[in-house]
């Protein structure tokens, strides 16, 4: 079968009267004036066909914006940055040069508060993760809120110790410091990570002497040795 203004294989004819019936995209003429057909391969009907599901396909796919990679994670770093000075330094302390944050004031409302404050705290780490920082970076920020919750809990000497240590800002700067260095060495991050651990278990095996000296202590009083 051939169309109007084509001869039966196809070669040659007109575009123009193609369009016309069919209602084709221009990309058509481009297919059928090309050097090798599709229609020598696959027949007219079907060399339209592929030529319509393909213009078809192209417009349907989603138009989604990409950021740089670079871009991107300068935004990310941007949102840390921001969260850390709204938590640790918003508000200046007059006649001195500290400032405090929310997590100061937060730690203010008994029970909750600390925790609120750590858990604002974990979107620096959910950042730190999307841009995959090394794990032992985010084992040291996880410390940083771990202490900061900890020693915080403890009313009054807590909400000073927030001020002091400033949690938030300490993982903002490691944050930045591991993202913008893709060759920074982690051997002080190792050293911080043992060094809390290490202090920890130490701390806690004095405590349990310390237990087991006052039992013996009394047990001695008591049974008049």
């Amino acid at each position: 079968m051939s169309l109007p203004g084509m001869n039966g294989t196809g070669r040659g004819g007109s575009c123009k009267v193609a369009s016309g019936i069919f209602k084709w995209r221009t990309s058509i003429c481009v297919t059928l004036a090309h050097p090798i057909r599709l229609s020598e391969r696959y027949g007219i009907r079907g060399a339209l066909q592929m030529e319509f599901n393909s213009v078809r396909n192209a417009e349907s796919e989603p138009r989604v914006q990409v950021l740089p990679r670079d871009e991107a994670r300068e935004h990310l770093i941007t949102i840390a940055d921001m969260l850390a000075k709204v938590m640790d330094a918003t508000i200046r302390i007059p006649g001195t040069s500290w400032s405090i944050g929310l997590d100061p004031l937060l730690g203010l409302i008994p029970g909750i508060g600390d925790v609120l404050a750590n858990l604002i705290g974990t979107i620096i780490l959910g950042l730190a993760t999307r841009l995959q920082l090394p794990r032992i970076v985010l084992a040291r920020m996880s410390l940083n809120l771990l202490i900061n919750g900890t020693v915080g809990a403890v009313p009054i000497v807590g909400d000073l110790f927030s001020i002091w240590f400033r949690s938030h800002t300490r993982n903002a700067a490691l944050l930045r410091e591991a993202a913008m260095k893709s060759d920074r060495e982690t051997h002080t991050d190792w050293f911080y990570v043992g060094g809390i651990i290490g202090g920890t278990v130490a701390l806690l095996l004095l405590m349990i002497a310390f237990i087991i000296w006052l039992v013996y202590q009394l047990w001695m009083m008591v049974s008049g040795g």
